[in-house]
């Protein structure tokens, strides 16, 4: 991530990554990147980890809260696209 980016954890289980002037493209690249850093980590007995990852792009046509976007990026985690 670079020095602008932001992550920060929602839930147990879920985190968000905040990628400012990044298009699609880039995030996908940011996506698959720390995919596999995490993959070829080792968290304690745990070896890797794998993620699904929900991309989505902030629109001011449709986006009048940040909640949309983060609907957007859950649905798009149900059917993840970056496999290790």
């Amino acid at each position: 991530l670079r020095a602008m980016d932001l992550l920060g954890r929602l839930d147990a289980v879920a985190f968000l990554a905040l990628l400012p002037q990044t298009a699609l493209d880039g995030a996908q690249i940011s996506a698959e990147r720390i995919a596999h850093m995490a993959q070829s980590q080792t968290f304690g007995d745990i070896q890797g980890v794998r993620l699904s990852v929900g991309i989505a792009e902030f629109d001011l046509a449709q986006d009048d809260s940040a909640l949309k976007i983060f609907e957007r990026a859950r649905a798009a985690c149900a059917t993840p696209e970056i496999r290790n």
